[in-house]
């Protein structure tokens, strides 16, 4: 039988949660204000900026500094902060850049686009674009037209990494290409790689809605499936956790507490074999960082059966290469 321990996760494990540092940062970014201001001189107390700043933290400290200013925070670290912010607009408006000729490009090429994560949450969801960094864009296309796509780039300059099958998109969810400056934007034809379905591809192009900025026209997930994208592709276990996840979650439930469709996530969980790591990402944002989930949302979640292929999903996703269950009993049983 196996063993479903939704209830008992304790997130601890330290390659898949935050550190207490770094969930002192979300905190201080994203909760109210004495609240804020609490976990703020918590973290400060702390921190050294002039040490070694793992990645994920250092993504956060533009969405940190522009909340410390809100509140009025007068510290000589805010300059530090400040700078910080200001790489990250650049970068964000760098993106923009190389990421128009792309999507004007497919459009002449009757090539329907959907933007997913960093730009469409930098620019419709948080507050300034700069409080979000993003290292590249990501464009997801219908299945069908991913030939058209590669052709169209293969006369451009933009190169993929690998050489690339006529099949590439039967194996894969997306693949990288690069120009001459080394930016990196991700071809997707699968939003997810552990949904690929075309029902789920249907669900999300149906769902989608229109992105507009800065001249760029092309769609996004909407608020619910940009809450459920930023969960399942940031919960997975990497030396450094992929905590950025978190504020974007927290971002769309805030943003717009009407937009997400719960019972959207719940059908979404069971229908695509997701129910456990919906269960954990929801659960921790509850629990640690006050989000406003549902209480029958979570137990409708927990009662949705764990398949076996998810359980051995998870011990592929959530756990070390090298950790003893990641072996075929030990995924089973572990």
């Amino acid at each position: 039988m196996l063993r479903d321990d939704r209830q008992s996760y304790g997130f601890s494990d330290p390659g898949l949660w935050p550190s207490e540092s770094q969930e002192l940062l979300l905190q201080a970014a994203l909760w109210n204000d004495e609240a804020a201001l609490a976990a703020w001189d918590k973290w400060r107390s702390a921190i050294d900026l002039d040490g070694d700043i793992d990645r994920g933290t250092f993504r956060l400290l533009p969405m940190l500094y522009k909340r410390m200013l809100a509140l009025g925070v007068k510290d000589p670290l805010m300059q530090q902060l400040g700078s910080v912010y200001r790489w990250s607009w650049v970068e964000s408006n760098q993106i923009l850049r190389y990421m128009k000729p792309v999507l004007d490009g497919l459009r002449n090429e009757g090539v329907a686009t959907l933007l997913l994560k960093g730009a469409p949450l930098a620019y419709d969801f948080y507050e300034y674009p700069g409080m979000r960094p993003m290292a590249d864009f990501d464009v997801l296309v219908p299945l069908a037209e991913v030939p058209t796509v590669i052709e169209f780039l293969s006369t451009s300059d933009w190169r993929p990494r690998e050489e690339l099958s006529t099949a590439v998109h039967r194996f894969r969810h997306s693949i990288p290409f690069f120009n001459a400056s080394e930016q990196e934007f991700d071809l997707h034809w699968h939003a997810l790689t552990e949904v690929r379905s075309e029902d789920a591809g249907r669900e999300f192009w149906a769902n989608s809605v229109p992105f507009r900025v800065d001249g760029i026209e092309s769609r996004r997930l909407d608020t619910t499936d940009s809450l459920i994208h930023a969960i399942v592709h940031g919960i997975r276990w990497n030396p450094e956790p992929p905590i950025r996840w978190i504020a974007d979650a927290m971002v769309l439930i805030n943003k717009d507490p009407g937009g997400v469709q719960w019972d959207r996530v719940t059908r979404f969980a069971e229908r695509h074999g997701l129910a456990y790591r919906l269960t954990i990402g929801l659960r921790y944002l509850k629990e640690r960082m006050a989000a406003d989930v549902p209480d029958d949302v979570l137990r409708s979640l927990n009662e949705i059966h764990i398949t076996l292929l998810e359980r051995l999903e998870r011990t592929t996703t959530l756990r070390p290469t090298d950790h003893p269950s990641n072996s075929l009993f030990g995924g089973i049983m572990g």
